[in-house]
């Protein structure tokens, strides 16, 4: 190689490597899909007797008048103003357990404990609606001694607060969470009655 080629290209490589592609920063990255789950969830191979599809279940801790467990989503849609969540028993006639709204927009999740027996406290400006046991808190899995029911989560993206009354049954606020829907995202656990508190 003359020279003068070894010139050229020691002075070419640099500028070739400035002027080639970047790495995206944080802002071009690829959106993440809305999801929900739960760092509280074991998997349901605990349980001896499992007939539902459901792949997760959720310990004793959580059951009956215990408290919350906690529950994280991400990716939420753009133009989300608020959250709504209902968790339910469909083994059970749609049994309602717990249902909290107008959870803020910018939340990515509710913490362990916040809801239930001795609960810190929902997030400012969240309503919680009164569950089966006529309490507006949260009630955990509590099925009948010898049965292993599976239990809906859905988190709704909501554009706009809910001015659904407190007084609403969780039908009602499903309601009107889908009629302000941006996006639902769901789960689902079981749990086995023989290990709940009852």
């Amino acid at each position: 190689m003359s020279r003068f080629a070894l010139l050229l290209t020691c002075l070419l490589i640099p500028c070739l490597a400035a002027c080639g592609p970047t790495v995206r920063d944080d802002d071009d990255a690829a959106p993440v899909d809305f999801r929900i789950w739960s760092d509280d969830h074991v998997s349901a191979d605990t349980l001896d007797n499992n007939p539902h599809d459901c792949e997760v279940a959720l310990p004793p801790e959580f059951s009956c008048f215990n408290e919350s467990p906690e529950i994280s989503w991400e990716g939420a849609p753009e133009g989300t103003v608020a959250f709504a969540l209902i968790f339910d028993d469909p083994t059970a006639g749609n049994f309602p357990h717990w249902a909290i709204f107008n959870i803020p927009g910018d939340a990515t999740g509710l913490d362990r404990g916040i809801s239930g027996q001795g609960g810190s406290g929902i997030p400012d400006g969240s309503t919680e609606l009164s569950n089966g046991a006529n309490q507006s808190s949260y009630l955990g899995s509590c099925p009948q001694a010898g049965f292993v029911n599976e239990y809906s989560w859905r988190l709704y993206a909501l554009d706009a607060e809910l001015d659904t009354a407190a007084t609403a049954t969780f039908g009602e606020l499903e309601n009107d969470a889908e009629d302000a829907e941006i996006e639902m995202v769901s789960m689902c656990h079981v749990f086995d009655g023989s290990n709940s508190d009852i």
